[in-house]
């Protein structure tokens, strides 16, 4: 069987398989396109931005609840092993502060793998840890299950949400932030009732069984994180290549108009490990970076404040000869607050009121006014009134800390940034907690220590009013620094 082009010129075979080319050359870009991500030059501010805030706002209310929750289980998980009250009570606070204090290690893993993986990890770690704390029989297996995992499972979730809706939102980034935050007030005004109840039907072991079953959600909000690509992260790339070419040339030595690649020596390498570690954690912003830098005692003071609050005021009212009941109210009172303060505070930021900065300066004056006007007033009345302008004013304060970060550190350095201002915030939680205590065990009442908590909480007042002097110091030294560097290149 004669070939269809046998006998044809050169020129007439390529004319007709030119045809077939085209088809596999297009089959082929098509199938590039269809694998290569979009990028876009701004975040879409929309779309699936909101199915996101979705998935975050889930996330941010089990990694806060749930935390809040476990104070429950205190006194059946002093009688099933057996054990002191202290040692239960460190283990159930673990993951609240575990949450906060791995904010650096979260941020630096959402960088480098992303949102999605690493949401769907923290809800994997956290439900896997409740699940091995139910066939928990001894204090070690509790502390592993009870404590550590959801903790750690708790910070990559909660780390992970706020970076995403950073990704997705530009413009309407206060009103996003604003929405998932509410999650954590409405999640430790909601889930302990619940699990009150599954405690009451079901032992203990059968609440943190359920309450396994819930955390696991975390994964499905974290499956909702879909990545989206901006036209700023070629800048980071090259900017992170350039960097490893200065450690690519040092491996390379001259031998008269030959090259030779030479193995890296092991302080080369460990040179470049310190880099790229220092890369990821972004710890130049200690350096480079003035107001992200003040802005952290305001956080650290604030949070220690704020736990100590959390933690004993209950224990403050029934030393008070207030019934339990009544004492719980005062929690429930302070959510109740902190959500209208957050409501509040989406309001004033998205309408552009006045700016995030002003509006932490006021929400911090009336929580030191309230913290200082809780010992005056020791009854019921008094306690439930400043509960509610408590809750209120941190209501307004805590979702601020992101959007003033995104301001001081830009979109670029922001999960490394979040990252340490959670450390910075889970720091002062602990410091709260433990010092407040140790001075009630001290005094021998929650009076003293409350005078103590107010005068900490004042420390932040004083920290945010010296903000502009040390600013126009700062900026003083860079122009000065400037004009000295023009007169030396001048002629």
């Amino acid at each position: 069987m004669s070939s269809y082009f046998e006998g044809s010129q050169p020129h007439m075979r390529l004319a007709a398989l030119q045809p077939l080319i085209e088809e596999d050359e297009f089959r082929v870009e098509l199938h590039k396109s269809e694998r290569r991500p979009r990028y876009l030059h701004h975040p879409p501010d929309g779309g699936w931005g909101w199915i996101v805030v979705v998935g975050s706002f889930m996330c941010m209310y089990i990694s806060f609840g749930i935390p809040r929750t476990l104070g429950i289980f205190v006194t059946p998980l002093v009688d099933n092993f057996e054990s002191n009250t202290g040692t239960i009570g460190w283990i159930v606070s673990m993951p609240m502060t575990l949450l906060l204090t791995t904010g650096p290690i979260a941020g630096a893993l959402c960088k480098k793998y992303g949102c999605r993986i690493i949401g769907i990890v923290g809800g994997v770690l956290a439900g896997s840890g409740l699940l091995i704390a139910y066939s928990a029989t001894n204090v070690f297996c509790l502390a592993i299950g009870l404590g550590i995992l959801p903790g750690l499972g708790f910070g990559l979730a909660s780390t992970a949400s706020v970076v995403i809706v950073s990704r997705y939102f530009e413009n309407l980034f206060i009103l996003a932030n604003g929405i998932i935050y509410l999650g954590g007030p409405i999640g430790y005004l909601s889930i302990p009732p619940i699990a009150q109840l599954f405690l009451q039907l079901y032992d203990w072991r059968g609440a943190a069984l359920i309450l396994s079953g819930v955390t696991l959600h975390i994964a499905v909000g974290g499956a909702l994180m879909r990545p989206v690509h901006l036209s700023r992260d070629f800048r980071e790339v090259d900017l992170h290549e350039n960097d490893d070419s200065h450690i690519a040339d040092e491996q390379f030595t001259n031998n008269g108009n030959k090259k030779h690649k030479t193995q890296p020596t092991r302080s080369k390498r460990l040179r470049s490990i310190i880099r790229s570690f220092v890369r990821h954690l972004e710890l130049r912003l200690f350096c480079e970076n003035a107001m992200f830098v003040i802005l952290l005692p305001v956080i650290l003071l604030s949070g220690f404040a704020y736990e100590a609050w959390l933690i004993y005021v209950a224990p403050q009212a029934e030393e008070l000869q207030i019934s339990a009941t009544m004492s719980a109210i005062l929690l429930s009172s302070t959510g109740v607050g902190a959500i209208t303060g957050r409501l509040a505070q989406i309001g004033i930021l998205h309408w552009n009121i006045i700016s995030s900065y002003s509006l932490l300066a006021f929400g911090t004056v009336i929580a030191w006014l309230s913290l200082m006007m809780d010992p005056l007033f020791q009854n019921f009345t008094g306690l439930l009134t400043f509960s509610i302008i408590y809750g209120i004013a941190t209501g307004i304060m805590m979702p601020l800390g992101p959007v003033l970060v995104r301001d001081y550190v830009g979109m670029n350095k922001l999960p490394a940034a979040l990252g340490w201002f959670n450390l910075v915030r889970g720091t002062g939680a602990l410091l709260g907690g433990s010092i407040t205590g140790v001075l009630h065990d001290y005094y021998g009442s929650y009076y003293k220590p409350f005078i103590v908590v107010g005068m900490v909480q004042f420390m932040s007042v004083l920290m945010i009013v010296c903000k502009p002097c040390i600013q126009q110091l700062i900026e003083g030294k860079k122009t000065s620094v400037k004009n000295e560097k023009e007169r030396e290149l001048s002629p």
